[in-house]
């Protein structure tokens, strides 16, 4: 077993610096070439403005229609719309790990009540899709 003394153990290969190297090198040579072969695919177009924009000096107010329409402040819109707004929660079954069972909550979501009267609210259907409780 004399053969196993003659072996050179050391590193082979060239490592990770000269890796990284490579790949710099192959990096760069790569960007030269790239540069280089774009104008001759896409041809040397230079951009030629087509239209021309001539601005007025002058100050404009621009003139907004309001017919029929009442002025309502965004705060006093929020405040009149404010409690139709409601948050859904959607509970589902579980089953438990020894056998039982538990209601968990696994969606929430928002809506807003359009009749109150009979208790009707509008959501998203992603919020109660299988809902067993909401």
């Amino acid at each position: 077993m004399d053969y196993y003394k003659d072996y050179n153990y050391s590193r082979k290969g060239h490592g990770f610096f000269s890796t990284i190297v490579v790949a710099l090198i192959s990096a760069v040579i790569g960007g030269i070439i790239a540069v280089t072969l774009i104008p001759s695919v896409y041809g040397n177009k230079q951009v030629t403005p087509t239209n021309q924009v001539v601005l007025n000096e002058g100050p404009t107010t621009p003139s907004v229609q309001t017919e029929g329409a009442t002025n309502f402040p965004v705060t006093q819109i929020a405040k009149a719309t404010g409690p139709a707004v409601v948050g859904i929660a959607n509970f589902q079954s579980r089953g438990g790990f020894f056998g039982g069972s538990s209601s968990t909550e696994v969606g929430s979501g928002s809506g807003f009540i359009i009749d109150a009267k009979n208790g009707y609210i509008v959501t998203n259907n992603h919020v109660i899709s299988g809902a067993e409780k909401v």
